[in-house]
């Protein structure tokens, strides 16, 4: 996990419509996780989620099942490194940091 502090590539503030019905921000700080593991796999088991659905975890996390046998686990800024170490890693796992290869925005209205 890197200890450089996240540096939004977006440069402006939230925009919104002259009406202010819908709004547009920059949300590429939020953490971001990305987990494959076999299906047979404790971090399949821990994940809870088939493909195609998601749930969120008692710590607020939301864990989205995103292709077969990969997760992407959404979560607060800069929990990476504690959403990490909850996935058992035994076996066919991989847990990666995708915090910072990943832009995303959040429309709402």
């Amino acid at each position: 996990m890197s200890e450089i502090s996240f540096k939004s590539p977006v440069d402006v503030g939230p925009l919104t419509s002259p009406d202010g019905s819908v709004t547009v921000a920059d949300a590429a700080s939020t953490t971001k996780v990305q987990v494959r593991a076999g299906a047979d796999t404790a971090a399949a088991a821990a994940l809870g989620v088939s493909y195609g659905s998601s749930q969120h975890r008692p710590d607020g996390a939301l864990v989205c099942g995103t292709r077969p046998d990969e997760w992407t686990i959404y979560g607060a800024a800069g929990q990476a490194a504690a959403i990490s170490a909850t996935i058992p890693t035994e076996g066919f796992v991989t847990v990666i940091d995708i915090t910072h290869g990943r832009a995303m925005l959040r429309s709402s209205g």
